[in-house]
Order: C-alpha cells, then sequence, then structure tokens
C-alpha cells in the first residue's frame, strides 16, 4: 500500500474507534480519505466547490446510512 492509502486506512479505522462502531464502516472510509485536507480526495473536492470540512460535518449528522459496514479491506485494494 502506498503512504496515502494507508494514512486514509488509519484514519478510517480512528473514525469508526471514535464513533463506537464494531467496524469501519463506508463513512469511515470516505473521512479517512478527506481526513488531510492537503491529500488528493480532499483537493479534488475543493475543486469542484466542495469543501472537506462540510462533507466531514454532514457525515457527522448524517442518518442511518452512514451506519453500513464497508466491504472487508481485502476487497478494497
Amino acid at each position: 500500500l502506498s503512504p496515502a492509502v494507508e494514512r486514509a486506512r488509519d484514519a478510517a479505522r480512528e473514525s469508526a474507534k471514535r464513533a463506537g462502531a464494531a467496524a469501519v464502516r463506508l463513512a469511515d472510509w470516505v473521512l479517512g480519505l478527506i481526513a488531510d485536507d492537503e491529500a488528493k480526495p480532499a483537493i479534488l473536492l475543493g475543486r469542484i466547490g466542495v469543501e472537506p470540512a462540510a462533507v466531514r460535518a454532514a457525515l457527522g449528522n448524517a442518518g442511518e446510512w452512514v451506519g453500513r459496514p464497508a466491504p472487508s479491506e481485502h476487497a478494497l485494494y
């Protein structure tokens, strides 16, 4: 795995842990990908006029879909 993917994975795991989730959820992966404002996913969001902080806030206040479990890490990469 690249260092960027490892950082996103670690941030996703931390997000799930903070939320008290039993496993990393899809929302945790999104949060992990945009955890660093200098990371490519966050930069790309900014280019289309979406603030990563707004996405993080929206996911923090989202409904039940946020709780859906993500595929296994093995399936993701």
